[in-house]
């Protein structure tokens, strides 16, 4: 299940990186922890779970490589965990949403929007939130 805190967190986070970028590196000693092979499971697919819905929902956006490796996550040799250290950049939605989630109602109405998704899971419920919360606004 999406959390709302966490993705307010991983937005700002990326966010920080302005036109540059957020190198991926420093999202996941954040979220994950310094050792990343020696993280909790929970913790580590938490982030990642997050990381993929986000990515999928046109939040962020990777500045160094191609459609085709997505945010920059690398799947190891028998589960290992490995990343390419990629600049990762907000897209126009998701600054807007992260300018959004910034008012003092802002993060209120995406908890909303979250709850009143219903049966949608991951991005598509992470997508009606954003849409939710922009929509509140108005």
């Amino acid at each position: 299940m999406l959390q709302p805190k966490m993705v307010k967190e991983i937005l700002e986070e990326i966010g920080k990186g302005e036109y540059v970028g957020t190198p991926l590196g420093d999202l996941y000693r954040k979220f994950v922890g310094e050792d990343v092979q020696g993280a909790d499971e929970n913790t580590y697919r938490k982030f990642l779970y997050h990381m993929d819905e986000m990515f999928d929902a046109g939040l962020f956006k990777c500045r160094d490589l191609n459609e085709r490796h997505r945010w920059g996550k690398s799947n190891g040799i028998g589960n290992g965990r490995s990343y390419t250290n990629v600049n990762l950049l907000l897209t126009p939605l998701g600054a807007e949403a992260l300018q959004e989630l910034s008012k003092p109602k802002g993060f209120e109405k995406l908890v909303e929007g979250m709850r009143t998704a219903g049966t949608m899971a991951g991005q598509e419920a992470l997508k009606y939130a954003i849409k939710f919360m922009f929509n509140s606004a108005l």
